[in-house]
């Protein structure tokens, strides 16, 4: 197709879509989706005062522990993390592809991994910084006496695995 366009021929949005069908329909849930469910080990929320997860928190920060006002604000931070959490999968298996590949938007519109600011860049890597951490605790060098506690055969069978890969500790990154 891109050969016929740098001869000449204009093509619709549907003419795109209509030759990428294939691919999405292949979409419909990727295994990076299910491999992002997966490896999710927390969830970082980010919020201000005024929002209805900010007011919720500062509901719960200024409640007694236990009162009613409390368990009200955690039981709607609970919803509030619910409806993040369930979406979040799918949302950052697009904001990859978002970075990494131009892809058409509409008829005179086209993504551009140029456009993502370096606070969303920032945003994605440190949550999956985040949960990558999460994920490794217990599995690094000076965590073996952690491991051999909670899974002795694991352990076991990674002392034996003398040229296994090395696990990197992860490293934060500098705020922008």
């Amino acid at each position: 197709m891109w050969r016929e366009a740098v001869n000449g021929t204009r093509f619709t949005k549907a003419d795109v879509e209509d030759a990428c069908r294939v691919h999405k329909q292949r979409k419909a849930k990727p295994g990076h989706v299910i491999k992002q469910e997966k490896g999710m080990a927390g969830l970082t929320r980010r919020t201000s005062a005024d929002s209805e997860l900010g007011r919720a928190l500062q509901a719960r920060t200024n409640a007694s522990p236990g009162s009613e006002e409390c368990k009200n604000a955690d039981a709607k931070i609970q919803v509030i993390t619910n409806s993040i959490k369930e979406p979040l999968p799918k949302e950052q298996y697009n904001a990859r592809l978002k970075a990494l590949y131009v892809d058409l938007i509409s008829e005179s519109e086209w993504n551009r991994p140029a456009d993502i600011t370096q606070q969303e860049a920032y945003d994605f890597s440190s949550a999956a910084l985040n949960d990558y951490s999460i994920r490794i605790q217990g599995y690094m060098p000076q965590d073996a006496d952690l491991l051999n506690d909670r899974d002795p055969k694991l352990y076991s069978v990674l002392e034996e695995w003398l040229d296994r890969p090395k696990l990197w500790p992860p490293e934060r990154l500098p705020f922008p």
